[in-house]
């Protein structure tokens, strides 16, 4: 370790009175506004220049913050106080950066290396002084040094080695004593903010910008002018893409439309007529006067100072004028999206595998749909799976459960007495006890029903433009405190106001789900009706993830699916079932396989009424045995036994909804029952093949098609006979 590190490692972590006692996460919000106040008070008087955050948050609470920074005690006491009521407000605390001040963010999450890249930039110029350090909630630190206030240190992203970024003139920093989500910003080195090395003033500054070039004075907005600007938003403007550089596009975008001679009032009403809809997703009207107001702002150049070249279409500079602001605003545009990213085949051993919750069918971060007609037991299904999941009880849903886990659902059909009335009758019909539903002690089934209070994802705001709620944060924030692994939305026209037969609006809805499994790394579940109408034909949707309600496109974003249907007269006939108990059969088929091999065999589940304790008869799911004969099967010596459990457990380990068995598969599994001492493989192949034959002479196992096997009878030993 390098002598910074090796100070770093060995402080004692000690913090200003008012940042720790604001970083305590069981204090309550009235304590936490009045300590966060302090706190930003506390940072004022030792020099360092604040301002407001949004609560919980990390974005300014104000729109001016770079000019209203400041030290001053009483103004920033003030800025954290009702005027009316003069209660504190629960503001988090930026430090603005520059002037001499600068922060070096090392940042490890994400798989980012940030320690290792410090480690190294020490080793090649020198260690770094003990200072003044901040941990993040993250993981990170903050390193706060001086250096010479003539200095111009640029905010950067990466530029000194993957996980480093500099906050330096116009940029800032979350202060300690801040709070994200229960977790706060602390100091662990508490010492004076130290002098910087010259060899890392070198390496972190840069030329100081150009003053703002004159020019003369034009007519904005002149008819001319705004034609050619709204020809331009229509034509060949770029649209803005969360996660992928939409900030910078915003405001490359806003000053080509100054460029034409265009007012920012007018480039703003231009903007949110000609180019906002467009935009994934659309900006509200007022952060994107503020982008347009910063583009102004931030100009190297005078509005209107280029619609003489504009007639070229030149966009050499456009780049430019977005790379100073968006490193203004700690961006570096070049490693904004898109980047090339070269192939990498070295270490495939150190791949991640893929967390699978329920293989084949539920995988963290990603979406699953359930695609099924109204009256097919969706909610049924949902539950017996979810006891299945919480439980890890693979025998309740009839699909091998890879990682016991929480899961929750919400359900926006039924409301909650009937959500428990269902529960309760799963619970009984698989025994099930109250103390199966803890995982360590604690819950690990959360139900609720958003018919008195809805749960929305995404609504429309003032003018009709749909937005994701803030009830995403929120969700996010139950899944991660709770550590739930699954979560199920039913259904999902419920949880929005889009268009379901839009493919933009709908799209939208789908990456907010997304972004709830990727953010709060769970597997998500989406149930969703079918375009059918209740108790039309199933024929038409089973295996079909077109078969989805509403716009096309929504199948490309789930990564797998299954289709929920009721037995066809067809399927009763070829599976024995009376016509009069047809309905009571469902089957789950297949219908993406993004992750997986495309599965053939469908699997059934019935539909059963259970007697719960209010003395009420209710439905309850679980995996069908119309397959199977309902007698006790024949006795069978110990050998055929062995072969007959490993069968089981060779299933048990397949995906998600396979109920069949290859030739190689039982063997593999059989074979150390067989592997005597000093046997031949040929003898213990052979030994494995007369057993499995007299299986199959026995009617306990038959071989369906070339190479696969399935059983006749449920799993489980003989019972046997009850003499009369």
């Amino acid at each position: 370790m390098t002598p910074y590190t090796n100070a770093l490692a060995e402080a004692t972590v000690v913090t200003f009175e008012q940042a720790r006692a604001a970083s305590k996460t069981t204090i309550d919000a009235q304590n936490r506004a009045r300590q966060l106040r302090d706190a930003a008070v506390s940072l004022a008087r030792k020099g360092f220049r604040v301002f407001p955050l949004v609560p919980n948050a990390k974005t300014p609470a104000i729109d001016d913050w770079k000019e209203r920074a400041c030290n001053d005690p009483a103004k920033v006491q003030r800025m954290w106080t009702e005027a009316l009521s003069d209660e504190p407000i629960d503001y988090n605390i930026g430090i603005a950066t520059g002037n001499g001040l600068f922060v070096i963010d090392v940042d490890d999450k994400g798989g980012k290396s940030g320690s290792r890249s410090l480690r190294n930039l020490e080793q090649s110029i020198g260690a770094l002084p003990v200072t003044l350090t901040a941990g993040t909630p993250s993981g990170g630190w903050h390193i706060y040094l001086r250096a010479d206030p003539k200095a111009w240190i640029p905010n950067s992203v990466g530029k000194l080695g993957e996980g480093l970024d500099i906050r330096g003139d116009g940029g800032y920093v979350v202060a300690p004593g801040s709070v994200i989500d229960d977790r706060s910003y602390t100091i662990e080195v508490d010492v004076d903010v130290a002098d910087s090395f010259e060899e890392w003033t070198d390496l972190v500054s840069a030329p100081r910008p150009a003053e703002r070039i004159a020019a003369p004075t034009i007519d904005l907005d002149l008819p001319e002018a705004v034609t050619a600007a709204t020809k331009w938003l229509q034509r060949h403007a770029e649209l803005a893409i969360e996660g992928a550089g939409g900030d910078a596009t915003t405001i490359r975008v806003a000053n080509r439309v100054l460029d034409h001679g265009i007012s920012v009032d007018q480039g703003l009403d231009l903007m949110l007529d000609h180019w906002n809809d467009r935009c994934s997703p659309p900006w509200d009207a007022d952060e994107l006067r503020r982008k347009v107001e910063n583009a102004e702002r931030y100009r190297q150049s005078p509005v209107g100072a280029g619609s003489a070249e504009l007639e070229f279409d030149d966009v050499s500079d456009e780049v430019g004028k977005a790379d100073t602001l968006a490193q203004t605003e700690g961006h570096s545009p070049a490693n904004e999206f898109p980047r090339a990213t070269p192939a990498d085949l070295s270490n495939p051993q150190e791949i991640s595998k893929r967390h699978w919750i329920v293989e084949g069918l539920l995988f963290s971060t990603f979406l699953t749909g359930v695609i099924a007609p109204g009256g097919t037991g969706k909610t049924n299904f949902a539950l017996a799976l979810l006891l299945s999941i919480v439980t890890g009880r693979s025998e309740i849903s009839g699909v091998p459960i890879k990682e016991r886990t929480r899961a929750w659902y919400w359900n926006q059909e039924d409301d909650k007495d009937e959500l428990r009335r269902r529960l309760a009758a799963t619970a009984q019909l698989h025994r099930v006890a109250a103390d199966d539903l803890l995982l360590d002690g604690t819950p690990a089934l959360f139900l609720d029903s958003g018919v008195d209070q809805p749960l929305v994802l995404v609504s429309r705001g003032p003018g009709g433009k749909l937005a994701p709620t803030l009830a995403v944060d929120a969700v996010i924030q139950r899944i991660r405190i709770n550590q739930i692994g699954v979560w199920i939305i039913d259904p999902l026209v419920e949880f929005h106001e889009a268009d379901e037969n839009n493919n933009p609006e709908m799209a939208l809805v789908w990456r907010t789900v997304r972004r709830v499994a990727v953010e709060a790394n769970c597997a998500v579940m989406v149930v969703a009706h079918t375009r059918k109408p209740l108790g039309a034909s199933a024929e038409g949707h089973t295996g079909d993830v077109n078969s989805l309600r509403g716009a096309g496109a929504q199948g490309g974003v789930m990564r797998l699916a299954v289709t929920l249907s009721t037995m066809t007269a067809k399927e009763a006939a070829a599976l024995k079932v009376p016509a009069g108990q047809k309905g009571r059969f469902v089957k789950v088929e297949g219908a993406k396989h993004n992750l997986t091999a495309k599965d053939a065999a469908p699997v059934w589940f019935e539909n059963v009424g259970v007697v719960i304790a209010n003395g009420e008869e209710v439905g309850a799911m679980r995996p069908a045995q119309f397959g199977l004969i309902a007698k006790a099967r024949p006795p069978l010596g110990d050998r055929a036994e062995a072969l007959l459990a490993a069968f089981w457990s060779a299933l048990r380990k397949k995906r998600a909804f396979e109920t069949y068995l290859s030739t190689e598969e039982w063997e593999a599994e059989a074979w150390p029952i067989w592997a005597e001492a000093g046997s031949s493989a040929s003898k213990v192949r052979e030994n494995i093949r007369k057993c499995r034959s007299s299986l199959e002479e026995k009617g306990v196992v038959k071989k369906e098609k070339r190479n696969q096997w399935v059983a006749i009878y449920p799993e489980g030993p003989e019972e046997p006979e009850v003499e009369s």
